[in-house]
């Protein structure tokens, strides 16, 4: 994996980016409709690759990457993801959040 230093120039790039991105899909959560692009992330729709807890350059290319070959992605906001992912089976929220009750 390709570490890329964190300069100011460098990280300015990134976030022009994730914001390109993040309008270029529609710029609100699908799950709660917020528009605050901070707490937006991405969630896999198809491919169950999800940059869940990941971050950086890396996953932000991969993402640009699979948005170009039409794989599914939807922005969530931070809490609906979580809440979406504590629905999966074994996840430790699971019971928590009354999933499956």
């Amino acid at each position: 994996m390709v570490r890329i230093k964190k300069n100011p120039s460098t990280l300015g790039l990134y976030r022009r980016r994730r914001r390109a991105l993040l309008e270029r899909l529609g710029g609100r959560c699908e799950g709660c409709g917020s528009e605050d692009l901070d707490r937006l992330q991405f969630h896999h729709v198809e491919n169950g690759h999800d940059t869940h807890g990941q971050g950086g350059w890396n996953a932000l290319i991969r993402v640009e990457r699979e948005v170009e070959e039409g794989v599914r992605i939807e922005l969530l906001c931070k809490e609906c993801h979580e809440l979406l992912h504590a629905q999966e089976p074994g996840h430790p929220l699971r019971n928590w959040v009354g999933v499956g009750e």
